[in-house]
């Protein structure tokens, strides 16, 4: 990303261009400052502290580059010349912070006006996971005033060091949660229509502090920071896919040499097309291979030798994802066509999800991945294969 700061003005922009050195400056001792273009460097700081862009500001210009992605949040810029010294333009430290957006995805599920309430516009099969470390078991559910659902009964929290989005994005930090398991986990069916997430500890109800709805996530915190995080199956779609063009980051802390893909899938059953005009649902017979054959057809399959090496991240610009579709995901271990996990839970042994969401709003759509069998062997981190996709065309916002 590259950035020119200019006056928004056009008026502006040619008073500046044709305003001549102002008189009355001797040019002498202290006033010689005035007498030339302000000059100095320019750090662009996100919301960790991470220095994720430079940039200089020359003759009074400012032009500055993005190169790393910045965590979700806002973005501050710095500048290190002397805020007085130019007559035409004057770059001043300063509090004020911009927001850069990556893109949305939207999915089956809203929030509502009042924001302590989801409401999904056809029955979903979620993925329950308790994220915090806060200790003592918590049961999830959700209520629609006269029913109650249970989605996690008794759910132990996650380990200390466990992956979050903040260290997703922040250096190397990602790869000190290997070993880290997430907090107990479940997969439900919830039908349509509007819903209260609710926690509750020893009996007692736990206060809602905060519901974040973001493409296929739903993040609920409660009091003393207890969370639970809702993962929906598939992709979801672009909130604006006329202005998105996807591009993929995908960072490795697995042995294995995986290989992942991306499917069409219908984005209210997760079912698959096939030859004939007829489709396959998560969990019928033919499903995943079907689910295969279709990443290959799109060239949405890719291989480990299109992957990074382990404790390595890339990223990946060419992937033909359409921003208007919702797609399955598929992670094929060891590369092994014969040993195939889906995003659509229904369709993995047991009905269990190796897939886990990390919701950020404007930071498009970040999953971990887990490659062993969630129920036998695995340390359940989600972290063999960390993927975000987002858009290569930034708005600052």
């Amino acid at each position: 990303m590259r950035v020119t700061l200019d006056p928004s003005s056009t008026a502006a922009q040619n008073l500046i261009a044709t305003t001549a050195i102002t008189t009355g400056y001797s040019g002498l001792g202290q006033q010689q400052k005035f007498a030339r273009p302000q000059n100095g460097t320019v750090s662009v700081v996100d919301s960790l502290g991470n220095k994720v862009g430079v940039g200089t500001v020359t003759n009074g210009v400012a032009s500055l580059s993005i190169s790393t992605r910045p965590a979700p949040g806002n973005v501050s810029i710095t500048f290190d010349g002397d805020p007085t010294s130019s007559y035409l333009i004057n770059f001043k430290p300063s509090s004020t912070v911009s927001a850069l957006n990556y893109g949305n995805w939207t999915g089956p599920v809203t929030k509502t006006r009042e924001a302590t309430s989801i409401t999904f516009s056809s029955s979903v099969n979620l993925s329950v996971c308790r994220v915090d470390t806060a200790g003592d078991a918590v049961t999830f559910g959700l209520t629609n005033g006269t029913d109650t659902v249970t989605l996690l009964n008794n759910a132990n929290s996650a380990n200390t060091g466990v992956l979050t989005l903040d260290a997703i994005y922040s250096g190397n930090s990602w790869q000190s949660s290997e070993g880290k398991a997430f907090g107990s986990a479940a997969t439900a069916s919830v039908s349509a229509g509007t819903w209260t997430p609710v926690a509750t500890r020893d009996g007692k109800a736990l206060a809602l502090k905060s519901l974040i709805v973001n493409g296929n996530n739903v993040t609920a915190t409660y009091a003393d920071n207890i969370t639970g995080v809702f993962t929906l199956s598939g992709t979801g779609t672009a909130s604006n896919p006329g202005s998105i063009s996807p591009v993929l980051t995908v960072q490795r802390l697995g042995t294995y040499n995986n290989s992942i893909g991306f499917y069409e899938a219908d984005s209210i059953t997760g079912s698959v097309s096939v030859a004939g005009g007829s489709a396959l649902a998560p969990g019928a017979a033919g499903y995943l291979q079907a689910a295969l054959a279709n990443a290959k057809s799109n060239g949405l399959l890719l291989t480990a030798a299109e992957l990074p090496d382990y404790k390595q991240g890339s990223v990946i610009n060419s992937l033909p994802l359409n921003p208007a579709k919702n797609y399955g995901l598929l992670l094929l271990v060891n590369g092994s066509e014969t040993q195939i996990y889906s995003s659509y839970s229904a369709a993995n042994p047991g009905g269990l999800s190796q897939f886990q969401s990390f919701g950020s709003n404007d930071r498009g759509l970040t999953i971990g991945i887990e490659d062993l069998n969630v129920a036998s062997g695995s340390d359940r981190d989600f972290n063999d294969i960390i993927m975000t996709i987002a858009s290569s065309s930034i708005s600052v916002i």
